[in-house]
């Protein structure tokens, strides 16, 4: 697994209820239509290998001819995850926006 994508570990489905509390369909609910959380993990899960794949090039390479090209992938991948943070749940979604900052703040160090 790639370092600091824990968050994309397997979890238990649905967030964690107190005895007596009622049930909220809209935990269940994904702005994006059609989006169930299992998805939209797998899917970020591949946007992150991404992500992670091209910071390491830019690390490696800042001045490379394709640099300004893996910048603007990774910021298109990071808003792909972004959208996608509403169908993964609470805690999650809490768990990998800590990551999405992580990423900006390395693609700011690297485009400086």
């Amino acid at each position: 697994m790639v370092a600091g994508l824990a968050f994309l570990a397997v979890r238990r489905a649905g967030p964690t209820r107190m005895l007596g509390e009622s049930f909220d369909r809209s935990d269940l609910v994904c702005p994006i239509a059609g989006v169930a959380r299992k998805q939209a993990l797998k899917h970020i899960r591949g946007l992150a290998q991404q992500i992670e794949r091209h910071l390491a090039k830019l690390a490696k390479e800042p001045g490379a001819f394709p640099a300004a090209h893996w910048k603007h992938e990774i910021r298109e991948w990071i808003r792909q995850v972004e959208k996608l943070l509403p169908c993964v749940g609470t805690k999650t979604g809490q768990e990998i926006k800590i990551q999405v900052q992580t990423w900006k703040d390395q693609l700011e160090r690297l485009t400086d």
